[in-house]
């Protein structure tokens, strides 16, 4: 039975085509493939089957890489509907710049990399600036969906990468992770794509396209190469850029896994989403009509920008952990109430599921370390340094830490330390090498999140609170571990050591027990809100350095942002204590302190009091200190009706310091309970009634 002959693109058909080309006159792929089979065929081509072709080409890149699908994702999402373009960087920039005090307070701040937004470029134009690129960035920061867009973009025809130097490639894109055994034999893989595209002459075709300069070679995933088949892949890689250098090369690999492997490619990292950047993939996420109908985006967006939820927005600068966060959004149309929760299902993103889709070298990153160890690693490590307000620390140290903890919990006497360091920073993403031997974690949320959970329990609940519920910088971990499942009994620790606190200290103890002699409330939020106000006051017109009287909702913004807000908002903004700017400010105050307290005052006769005090020349042209002495003198008035103790006639402003550290515990005590798992309102009124008590 004779050889069925393969349908070549050389037959000639009904209609002819032929034309010559100049090496770079191509204009798109079709004129590229037809000027490729032209010149290594010398016969005349057939333009039909030339383009049947290639279309069969672009229907099998399309139907492997146009799309994605991760994490809990039902369906698969088209590539084009959801890519977000990114922005990418030199590498190693941060490094040779790197200032550990600034980068620390940023990172702290959640400020990300911003001295070096002047050298951030837009992805296609530096794709299209270098013949050999190295696309480097951390884990899910989106360096295959960008060598699958590069494709994709080229071959459907996009101007993406259009400019005065174009460079029209045929792309082939080989995913490193299949080279599981044997030789690497990268233009056999290049074959094997043209061949499964229906190219029936693709030996010929590949030579002379190689031979040509007509490809784009994209070699995804470095670092998903096993670890025994590395060496192997960094030099067939070599030996072929080298072998065809006029071709375009374009690698990825994970920034913590790369040792400047490929000796001529241009190194260049992947940057965080900016603001407008993550807008515009929630708005690409959002885009189906009963999305578009409910302004699905507007809402989720709104919900994301909102200050309190700042911990939130710096996990969305990274594209697999915002996927993590649309979806989570799409499962209640709100953002979690719970963040503990929330962030612990992103900690187990980057710890197991990300890994295992990805396949990462399919190997334990030590095999007595299994991810509840090393939850617990991670968790003493954060807190370890978050005690020593460190968000940023050195690998030495970083090392040690991790062998302390073998040591003691696995009973390891020489942990492979370096190794496993090398495992979490490559596979998890977890730590980051900032600058030479310098380590943080991924996120400052990450660490707040570990920190929480390392003191997440009966025995150290007690010492946490006591050293660090004053503390500003320890709120959020506060918030975190209130969302865990031990909220009431955290909650109630909380106000006994407020309590201890309260009494232990002279002038905070003499202020609330004033409160509660000229205060008569019960134990409801109301009632709170009320004392809270009233203990306020006495800060309200101190006086502070640099000034000379804070109103009340100043003092409030400035010690206690949102605790009365939180209490009882319409309470609360009922009384805006006046500033005090003279004598027409005396009789404003005095209707505050009546509404608030009901006591009963003769009006009249304090305004009258007040107005006889008559200042030596106009208050505006008073030095401050003789204006304080001035006001003074109107508010000694008001201390003696609502009987003020005399200890607050003449306190100096530093006696203030255990009355402002109350306020901020209180405030760390109200935002908790809202950020609590679960409070019984049997338990919140107990609670209630020993505030300001």
């Amino acid at each position: 039975m004779p050889t069925e002959k393969k349908t070549s693109i050389l037959d000639v058909g009904a209609s002819k085509f032929t034309e010559t080309f100049a090496e770079n006159s191509a204009k798109n792929l079709f004129e590229l493939v037809s000027s490729l089979v032209s010149a290594y065929s010398k016969k005349v081509v057939d333009k039909v089957k030339i383009q049947t072709a290639l279309n069969a080409y672009k229907t099998h890149y399309q139907r492997r890489y146009g799309e994605i699908k991760v994490l809990t994702m039902a369906a698969p999402i088209p590539l084009d509907h959801i890519y977000t373009k990114v922005r990418l960087i030199e590498a190693h920039v941060y490094a040779r710049d790197f200032d550990f005090i600034r980068n620390e307070e940023n990172f702290r701040r959640r400020v990300r990399h911003t001295t070096f937004s002047n050298r951030i470029s837009d992805a296609f134009e530096v794709v299209n600036k270098y013949a050999k690129l190295n696309v480097l960035g951390a884990p899910g920061s989106g360096k295959s969906t960008l060598l699958k867009k590069i494709g994709l973009s080229i071959l459907t025809d996009e101007n993406t990468i259009a400019g005065d130097n174009v460079h029209v490639s045929l792309p082939i894109l080989i995913e490193l992770k299949r080279f599981r055994e044997g030789l690497i034999d990268l233009k056999s893989e290049i074959q094997r794509e043209i061949e499964n595209a229906g190219f029936p002459e693709s030996p010929e075709f590949v030579e002379h396209a190689l031979k040509s300069g007509k490809l784009l070679i994209l070699l995804d995933g470095l670092d998903e190469v096993p670890k025994s088949m590395l060496e192997g892949a960094i030099t067939a890689i070599r030996d072929f850029s080298d072998k065809y250098p006029t071709n375009r090369f374009i690698s990825s690999c994970r920034t913590a896994f790369y040792k400047n492997f490929l000796q001529g490619f241009a190194d260049i990292e992947i940057a965080d989403f900016d603001d407008d950047q993550v807008k515009t993939f929630a708005g690409n996420w959002f885009r189906e009509e009963l999305d578009i109908l409910s302004e699905t985006y507007l809402h989720f967006t709104s919900l994301l920008f909102n200050p309190a939820n700042a911990a939130t927005l710096e996990l969305a600068r990274t594209p697999l952990l915002l996927t993590f966060l649309c979806l989570s959004y799409d499962e209640g149309q709100q953002l979690p109430i719970n963040r503990s929760s929330l962030y612990r299902r992103a900690l187990s993103i980057l710890l197991e599921r990300w890994a295992a889709e990805k396949r990462i070298h399919n190997e334990d990153i030590y095999q007595n370390l299994n991810s509840d160890i090393e939850i617990e690693m991670l968790a003493e490590i954060a807190a370890y340094f978050y005690q020593k307000e460190q968000t940023m620390f050195y690998a030495d140290e970083l090392k040690e830490q991790i062998g302390l903890f073998l040591e003691n919990t696995l009973d390891i006497r020489l942990p492979p330390i370096t190794r496993i360091l090398e495992a979490i920073e490559v596979q998890q993403g977890l730590f980051v090498q900032r600058a030479t031997e310098i380590y943080s974690f991924s996120h400052l949320t990450i660490q707040e999140y570990l920190t929480a959970f390392y003191y997440y329990s009966a025995a150290k609940m007690p010492q946490f609170i006591s050293s660090h519920v004053f503390d500003e910088k320890w709120r959020e971990v506060f918030l975190l571990q209130a969302g865990m499942s031990r909220s009431e009994d955290m909650l109630k620790l909380m106000i006994d050591y407020l309590k201890r606190y309260s009494q232990e200290q002279p002038v905070l103890r003499e202020a609330i027990n004033w409160v509660n002699r000229i205060l008569k409330t019960d134990n409801s939020e109301e009632g709170a809100c009320k004392r809270v106000v009233l203990l306020g006051f006495l800060l309200a017109y101190r006086r502070d350095r640099g000034a000379e009287f804070a109103s009340s909702h100043s003092m409030l913004v400035n010690y206690t942002p949102g605790l009365g807000q939180l209490l009882s908002p319409n309470i609360f903004n009922q009384f805006e204590f006046p500033d005090h700017v003279g004598r027409r400010s005396g009789p404003k105050i005095i209707d505050m302190l009546v509404e608030l307290t009901g006591r009963r005052v003769n009006k009249a006769k304090l305004g009258r009091e007040i107005e006889a005090l008559i200042p030596e020349r106009p208050l505006s042209a008073m030095a401050p200190g003789s204006r304080y002495t001035f006001n003074k003198q109107i508010l000694l008035i008001i201390y003696r009706v609502f009987n003020v103790p005399t200890t607050f006639h003449n306190l100096r402003t530093n006696k203030y310091a255990p009355i402002n550290s109350y306020f901020t515990g209180l405030r760390m005590l109200v935002e908790c309970r809202h950020s609590a798992l679960r409070v019984s309102p049997a338990t919140w009124a107990e609670i209630l009634n020993t505030i300001v008590k």
